[in-house]
């Protein structure tokens, strides 16, 4: 479908108004992820994606992958050991 909106000249404008709302939201995203994360990663990864090469968009979603999956097993292992912790208590 993408495609077919990209070659017909009759639907370039909602194309484009779809790119605008698409690129709009995604920096909506990338904030609170610089609040969650670190803020410098969050400005690189913002860089790469608005760069739109294949190989920056591709580095700046690896660095999303990284970043997201050690955290959250960090807080994950956080909230292991915290059961862990009251389990022992209780007993």
């Amino acid at each position: 479908m993408q495609s077919l909106l990209e070659h017909d000249e009759n639907y370039a404008l909602i194309n484009s108004s779809l790119n605008i709302e698409l690129i709009e939201i995604r920096n909506i995203l990338i904030c609170p992820f610089g609040c969650l994360y670190d803020h410098e990663k969050a400005f690189k990864i913002k860089q790469g994606l608005d760069m739109k090469k294949k190989e920056s968009v591709a580095n700046a979603m690896e660095l999303i992958d990284m970043i997201v999956k050690k955290s959250l097993l960090f807080l994950l292992i956080n909230c292991m050991n915290q059961q862990i912790l009251n389990t022992a208590v209780i007993l």
